[in-house]
Parts: C-alpha cells; sequence; structure tokens
C-alpha cells in the first residue's frame, strides 16, 4: 500500500485553482445582462384612441361645415367611430352639441349616441341674465334648440347624467362640446372636449 503524502504547499495549490474558478464564474454571470422577459403585457390603447379623439372630433366638425353638412358629417362620424371601435372590442359612447350663431341668438344642435334617451340641461349666461333650456335626444338621433337673445360673448353650462361642464364662447364663432365614453371590460375612459 502506497500512501502519498501531500506537501503544504500542494494544497494551497488545489485551493487557488478552486477560489480562482468561483471567481472567474461570478465574474462572468456579473456581466452578463439582466434577464428581461420576452412577454410583456400588452399595453392599452384606450388613453391614445382618447388622445386622437381629442383632435380628431373637432376636425369632423370643421369637414362637416366646410361641406355644409356639418350635421351628416357629425352623425356619420359618430357611427364610424362606434363602428371601428367594436371591432377592437371597445365600446365608444358619446354626445355632442354644437352652437352657432343664429341671428342674434344661438342654436344648439345636438347628437345622441350615449345609448338611450337623454335630457339635457343648457343654462346660457351673458351681461343681460341667464336662459336655461331642456334638450331631450332620443339615441341615436339628433335634436335641437334656439336661443333667441344672446349677446356677443356667453358662457355655457351643459348639464346631463352626472356630467355638468361649462365654458365660454364668442356668438360669432361655430363652437363644439362633446362627451364621449371608451371601455374594454373593467377599463373606461370618460373625457369631453370643448373646441
Amino acid at each position: 500500500m502506497v500512501t502519498i503524502a501531500r506537501t503544504k504547499k500542494q494544497r494551497k495549490k488545489g485551493q487557488f485553482f478552486i477560489l480562482g474558478a468561483i471567481l472567474i464564474c461570478s465574474l462572468f454571470f456579473i456581466g452578463l445582462p439582466r434577464f428581461t422577459p420576452l412577454i410583456k403585457q400588452p399595453s392599452s390603447d384606450l388613453p391614445y384612441i382618447s388622445s386622437n379623439l381629442q383632435s380628431e372630433l373637432p376636425n369632423a366638425l370643421n369637414i362637416g361645415l366646410n361641406g355644409s353638412a356639418m350635421l351628416d358629417t357629425m352623425t356619420n362620424f359618430s357611427h364610424f367611430l362606434e363602428t371601428k371601435l367594436r371591432g377592437r372590442k371597445i365600446n365608444y359612447t358619446s354626445l355632442w352639441l354644437v352652437m352657432h350663431n343664429q341671428s342674434s341668438g344661438v342654436n344648439v344642435t345636438g347628437g345622441n349616441f350615449l345609448g338611450e334617451e337623454i335630457t339635457i340641461s343648457i343654462n346660457i349666461t351673458d351681461g343681460s341674465g341667464s336662459t336655461v333650456e331642456s334638450l331631450i335626444i332620443p339615441k341615436g338621433t339628433n335634436n335641437s334648440t334656439l336661443f333667441s337673445s344672446v349677446e356677443n360673448t356667453y358662457n355655457i353650462t351643459i348639464a346631463f347624467s352626472d356630467q355638468e361642464e361649462s365654458e365660454s364662447y364668442p356668438r360669432d364663432k361655430v363652437s363644439l362640446y362633446a362627451f364621449y365614453r371608451l371601455t374594454r371590460s373593467n377599463d373606461v375612459i370618460k373625457n369631453h372636449i370643448f373646441a
């Protein structure tokens, strides 16, 4: 039986090799980039669509005014949005009011695409006082009301359901108020536009 005796020096050499191997492996793994998963949660497109609607609804109104077909253009655009967004599993509902000068008054025309009949309280206030009218619009249709005597600048307050908004307008400018709701399962965005 042969016994091989290791010297102290040889034992220390072996320990240095093991320690060196661990150090090299550690440096290798530290230098690797952190793991990033290849599968990500889909980002919601509702805020992006809402941002686009802020500019596209006033654009639709301008196209309608330029073509002398304001009511048809706004109605067709509302139906177009409903159809296209439904294809992306998004429920789009909206209400819009267009205010325009008529003689010395303001005509308010509204389109209701909220899915139910709506009663809108419209309060126009100017230097001579305040006038309130109720505008009833069945679902999917439009209706209008006339405020017969309005000063050059007026404040309008629009209230329906749980919404109430106010804005000031010059009488000789065609103005837009729009409310819309985007819904996909539990995600909901509600917003309004004054233009």
